[in-house]
């Protein structure tokens, strides 16, 4: 079951707040709350949407929740429009008295979290750098606006330790690429340690026969839920990112098998 949205804080970043306030109104629809036609009216020079059910006329600020979230500050039409979360109905394009519709694109967000997750890919160079190039890939093409960091996309003279430890402190899913040779690597376990500190939501990936079981593997991790690549070809990746996908919070995908925590 989706996490109720309108309990989160809205976000500061005019471009999210749009996607966020679209997410919304599209869960409302999906809960029963409202429909999905709107109107636009000025109260006080200050315009703010109400919502058409197919019982009764609800206004938006009289929904506590919703209220409390948005206030006043409420993307406007112009916007739903630009981004194509609405579609108008209303008289000669005037956007005032005017009436719309959420948009299939607004209902397709529920397929995704109401604000994208801020991910930080860690993995051994030397034996995980194709895979977790892929992870990064299909990531941000399930979902442009992810927010996937990688050590690849540290420029050059930076100070890449540092920059490491302020993208994991800052990231809120920790996903650890894990392969025989990683219990070797000398800066992993800082950044381990580090998405530990942050209480990041870890996801180990386990690759190239490496299990639960081989000696190296983290003693915290057994209490996790790992995402296991049974062999090392295109399908059992696919599968993999897949259960990613989930993980993160991307509620339409199925899973391709199976999979429970271990004991």
């Amino acid at each position: 079951m989706m996490d109720n949205p309108l309990e989160q804080s809205a976000p500061k970043d005019p471009l999210d707040r749009v996607h966020a306030f679209a997410y919304d109104l599209a869960w409302g629809v999906a809960h029963g709350m409202w429909g999905t036609e709107l109107n636009l009216v000025n109260s006080r020079n200050n315009p703010f949407y109400r919502i058409i059910s197919p019982a009764k006329i609800f206004d938006v600020p009289s929904r506590d929740s919703f209220v409390k979230k948005w206030g006043d500050n409420r993307p406007g039409a112009d916007l739903m429009l630009s981004f194509m979360y609405a579609n108008s109905v209303g008289r000669n394009g005037n956007l005032i008295d005017s009436s719309f519709v959420l948009s299939p694109k607004a209902l397709m967000l529920l397929e995704k979290p109401a604000i994208p997750p801020k991910i930080f890919i860690s993995y051994r160079q030397k034996e995980s750098s194709a895979f977790a190039s892929l992870i990064e890939a299909r990531l941000t093409l399930a979902d442009p606006t992810i927010g996937v960091f990688i050590d690849k996309q540290i420029e050059g003279g930076a100070k890449w330790l540092k920059r490491i430890e302020k993208e994991v402190r800052h990231c809120e899913h920790f996903i650890i690429v894990y392969g025989p040779d990683t219990p070797n690597s000398g800066t992993i376990p800082l950044e381990i340690a580090w998405a530990e500190e942050t209480e990041s939501n870890i996801i180990p990936v386990l690759h190239n026969k490496f299990t639960r079981k081989c000696a190296g593997y983290p003693e915290q991790f057994k209490e996790l839920n790992d995402i296991t690549v049974e062999k090392e070809s295109a399908k059992a990746y696919e599968n993999a990112i897949t259960e990613i996908l989930i993980a993160l919070g991307y509620p339409t995908l199925q899973s391709p098998r199976t999979h429970t925590t271990r004991r």
